[in-house]
């Protein structure tokens, strides 16, 4: 499986050269981050890529002076390990489905297999037939083992 390459947003970094050039927020295209409810997943397009991202922001002081903290957090790597699993489970109770439709079907060829193959065949052995579930397939598959 290919790991996602994409850097970590470095917002410190960030926050600082905005400071410096009085970039603000919504010039990044980062608004978005300071509105609403922490923690939360967004749909964002950065430079590094884009995608759903994890979001939290706390408040710091440093020096007496209060400043936020914004992480952003590169969820596509996790959804798409959650999505791999969810399709794993769900193949493992197809497989086990087939398996639980199959075993009668399998059960009533080894009947029909071990009466075709006796010697002497039951008296009974059509009126069994004649009540098999399938009864179609199962008189067709005596009637080939004859």
């Amino acid at each position: 499986m290919r790991h996602s390459s994409r850097p970590a947003v470095n917002l410190a970094a960030s926050a600082t050269a905005v400071t410096a050039t009085a970039v603000t927020a919504a010039g990044l295209g980062l608004q978005k981050c300071l509105d609403g409810e922490a923690p939360r997943t967004l749909q964002l397009a950065l430079p590094g890529g884009s995608g759903r991202w994890g979001l939290s922001r706390s408040v710091f002081r440093d020096g007496g002076r209060p400043h936020g903290l914004v992480v952003l957090t590169d969820l596509n790597r996790a959804l798409r390990e959650e999505e791999r699993q969810a399709w794993q489970r769900l193949l493992r109770v197809l497989g086990h489905e087939l398996n639980n439709s199959l075993a009668p079907i399998q059960s009533i060829a080894g009947s029909l297999e071990t009466i075709v193959n006796s010697e002497a065949l039951p008296a009974d052995w059509r009126d069994d037939v004649r009540r098999c579930p399938g009864k179609d397939w199962c008189a067709a598959a005596v009637r080939t083992r004859r």
